[in-house]
């Protein structure tokens, strides 16, 4: 250690020898000590990310670094891994972080998360992304509708109850597998004929491809009469039913409730939202309707 202060906040320069901030003292420790960063491509750690062995990381450090390979350290954040910028690949494997943020790893081509009790995830600003293996945790959403280069997506054995495909690219995932997935009523897709008839696209047998889903708690028959629009949203998001709702709510990615309101309830401005993804819930005497939305 050569007396740096635990957690450095990066400063607003850029300096690339500003020191970042890694909270987890696990991730850290994986960093600094161990060989977790793929140099090669293989997907093996066969470096530490600590390249000058002050037991600290540098911008500098992060920005090297196109693979990392963090399975088995008992990882409770991955807070830091927005400074990872470069990074391309990305596998953790049975460590116990609840959500990742990757609005920041924009260039992320491969990303591997296994047995860990992971339950948000918001892959809306990894367009590059060709593999998404997230299987055997505890997701409950998933919308890969912004990766049109998805090759292949494996999300089997979570609590899914809503994935979206729907990249208008399906033909190009060559492997899918989300069985598995008791709470997984439908799947939305591009196009229903083609997901039916291809054999490498594995699910289970009650759940059914749709060319729209929507997440709803009860048999409210006319679900399917309510959209959104427009969706990517940049600032008026508005609601079409015939039906009026009493209330509306909106969840981020993690499940925090970040709007509640009682009037107005067929528009709603997102304005002074963050970007990222979104979840509209909106009440009826009939039940209530959950539909996903993207801020831009």
């Amino acid at each position: 250690m050569n007396g740096q202060p635990a957690h450095t906040i990066i400063a607003s320069n850029k300096n690339p020898d500003t020191i970042i901030d890694i909270p987890d003292p696990n991730f850290k420790n994986a960093l600094v000590n161990f060989p977790v960063v793929d140099t090669t491509g293989n997907g093996l750690g066969d470096s530490v990310a600590d390249l000058n062995g002050d037991g600290e990381i540098q911008l500098s450090e992060a920005e090297a670094v196109e693979g990392l390979i963090i399975s088995y350290f008992e990882i409770t954040s991955l807070e830091g891994i927005q400074y990872f910028v470069n990074l391309k690949t990305l596998k953790s494997r049975s460590n116990f972080h609840t959500t990742i943020d990757l609005s920041q790893n924009i260039n992320l081509k491969w990303l591997h998360v296994e047995s860990t009790p992971l339950e948000a995830l918001d892959v809306s600003h990894n367009p590059l992304l060709e593999k998404v293996w997230i299987y055997q945790n505890q997701l409950t959403f998933l919308d890969v509708s912004n990766n049109p280069n998805l090759e292949s997506l494996r999300v089997y054995t979570n609590p899914l109850t809503y994935l979206n495909i729907k990249n208008g690219n399906n033909e190009q995932i060559h492997n899918f597998l989300a069985y598995n997935n008791p709470n997984l009523n439908c799947i939305e897709v591009d196009d229903v004929d083609f997901a039916n008839s291809n054999p490498n696209w594995i699910k289970d047998e009650h759940t059914n491809y749709n060319e729209e889903c929507l997440l709803h708690s009860s048999e409210f028959a006319l679900v399917n009469e309510i959209s959104i629009y427009p969706n990517p949203v940049e600032e008026l998001l508005y609601m079409l039913t015939i039906h009026e709702p009493y209330l509306l709510e909106v969840f981020d990615i993690s499940g925090k409730k970040v709007v509640s309101q009682l009037n107005n309830l067929k528009e709603l401005y997102v304005d002074g939202f963050d970007k990222g993804m979104y979840f509209l819930k909106l009440y009826f005497t009939e039940g209530f309707v959950m539909k996903p939305f993207i801020k831009e």
